[in-house]
């Protein structure tokens, strides 16, 4: 049995939220699902960047690795994220649950602009790995050029 229907079924089709509409309803639940049907199609993508981290580290060293293990911390953090929120849908949070919460909105792109730390940390992560690079890069540009003149 899905999320959804567990949710459905603990719902019996009402909604417990004053002034919430069904189609209201049904579309925030939709858009819960986004960011996990995003990662979803995308997961070779994934996969091969999980793959390549070895070859990476196998060139560049152990250290060097490390943004990958960052870009993997975000995905995880947003599906999971995309989870709870799915898990405690029609929940009124209360105290530390708002916190949570908004953290769970924020990794998916939702709630107040906290200026999406997620997307800072994943640009950080690709700027390292491109910076590692760059001199075996440049120096093969080099050669190649050299070799064609």
């Amino acid at each position: 049995m899905g999320a959804l229907s567990r949710l459905d079924d603990s719902h019996d089709g009402e909604d417990d939220r004053p002034g919430t509409e069904p189609q209201v309803e049904e579309l925030e639940r939709g858009e819960i699902f986004t960011p996990v049907d995003r990662l979803t199609k995308e997961s070779q993508v994934f996969s091969e960047l999980q793959a390549s981290r070895y070859r990476f580290m196998a060139y560049f060293g152990e250290e060097a690795a490390r943004p990958f293990e960052e870009i993997r911390a975000v995905h995880s953090e947003v599906i999971d994220s995309a989870h709870n929120l799915i898990r405690t849908y029609g929940q009124e949070p209360t105290g530390s649950e708002e916190a949570r919460r908004n953290q769970w909105e924020a990794a998916i792109g939702w709630g107040e602009g906290s200026g999406d730390t997620l997307r800072r940390r994943l640009d950080l992560a690709v700027k390292a790995i491109e910076q590692t690079c760059r001199p075996l890069i440049e120096e093969r540009h080099k050669t190649r050029r050299n070799g064609l003149v």
